[in-house]
């Protein structure tokens, strides 16, 4: 990857988290998590994580968490913990229905609103159930393919 290219991503990527970090202070403020009383002041919120430790998802969050205390009354200490496992249901599951309904915990990364829709097993809550704080899209996901893998022929073969 050339100079200017790792460049251009790395200034996108540092855009695109602080106006998710914003985003998410914004949406924390406007639903009433955040009060004026500083309801956080010298606790530690935990941001759960569905995704492990090496993802790029989970290098945006850690990120964020790092910086998001910063925008709340009280100024909390936000403390990564991940949950990987069952694509995701695992974190998702223990948001819903266990973890402490104290504001002391938040979610972060990917939903699969499929699931929801197709009643796909582990799949045992509704989306609606939750509250979005603010959400983050980093970068355009492409898909690729070797271009040995459709026949010269085909008009999916990306030379033809």
């Amino acid at each position: 990857m050339s100079k200017i290219i790792e460049t251009s991503m790395s200034r996108a990527l540092s855009k695109s988290a602080v106006t998710g970090l914003l985003i998410s202070a914004a949406a924390l403020a406007s639903s009433g998590a955040i009060a004026a009383d500083a309801y956080y002041e010298g606790k530690t919120i935990s941001v759960v994580m569905g995704l492990g430790p090496s993802s790029g998802g989970a290098t945006v969050g850690r990120l964020l968490s790092k910086y998001l205390g910063q925008h709340i009354a009280g100024n909390p200490k936000l403390v990564v913990k991940h949950m990987p496992g069952a694509a995701l249901m695992k974190a998702h599951r223990y948001i819903h229905a266990k973890a402490p309904k104290d504001g002391m915990t938040i979610y972060y990364g990917p939903r699969s609103p499929i699931g929801e829709l197709l009643k796909l097993p582990g799949h045992s809550f509704k989306y609606s159930d939750f509250s979005l704080l603010g959400g983050i899209q980093v970068a355009a996901l492409v898909i690729y393919a070797r271009t040995d893998t459709f026949p010269a022929d085909s008009k999916m073969h990306p030379i033809s």
